[in-house]
């Protein structure tokens, strides 16, 4: 086994950890009942065309940001409320291009974002209706009117986890030419939301130790 593959087992396993601890804080006092693991994938109107990669991110990123605040206030009206912040979800993105296959993608082609979504048990029931209900996007808003559909699958087991961790962090382990881009690379992955979210920022993000 290579170091470059090691490395990215390596990341893998960071992550599932730390998504399973933050699944373990997020738990209620009822140990019948614990936060729901999402893997979501977001497709966006083609509104990237002869943008620059950079440019891509960016946008990509800024959209992602809008669809979480709007996903927020949909499961969690009060969420700015500080008694009810430890309800709030948590979203680990990974901005992905088409055809993205051992270090190559169509960066021509416009980003979509894979994310691994925390949702607190008391908020869960919103959240359901709200994936009925196809996230409203028949309804759009300034936060959705960009968005051309969302993909929403639960996440049964800790392989379900490890095996969508693998797939939406490809182009973040393998990025091609971007690997040299530092600035750019880092703009791949980020994580938003939760109570702990802040303290997730001071720690790069999800504080993996490997760096690819």
């Amino acid at each position: 086994m290579n170091q470059d593959v090691m490395k990215e087992m390596e990341f893998e396993n960071n992550i599932l950890k730390q998504v399973t601890e933050l699944q373990g804080r997020m738990q209620t006092s009822d140990a019948m009942s614990q936060p729901k693991v999402y893997f979501v994938t977001t497709t966006y109107n083609d509104i990237f065309a002869h943008m620059e990669i950079e440019k891509k991110l960016h946008l990509a990123k800024k959209l992602q940001d809008g669809f979480f605040m709007y996903m927020m206030g949909k499961i969690l009206p009060k969420y700015q409320k500080p008694n009810q912040r430890y309800k709030q979800p948590i979203s680990i993105d990974f901005h992905d291009f088409p055809e993205t296959n051992g270090g190559y993608a169509n960066l021509i082609k416009s980003p979509h974002t894979h994310s691994i979504f925390l949702v607190h048990q008391e908020t869960q029931e919103r959240f359901e209706a709200l994936r009925k209900r196809k996230f409203d996007l028949d309804k759009p808003t300034s936060k959705t009117d960009h968005i051309q559909s969302v993909d929403c699958q639960i996440l049964e087991t800790i392989e379900d986890l490890r095996h969508v961790i693998s797939y939406s962090s490809k182009f973040y382990k393998r990025p091609g030419s971007l690997k040299h881009q530092p600035e750019l690379h880092s703009l791949v992955y980020s994580a938003r939301g939760g109570e702990r979210s802040n303290k997730m920022e001071g720690h790069r993000k999800l504080n993996p130790t490997s760096q690819l």
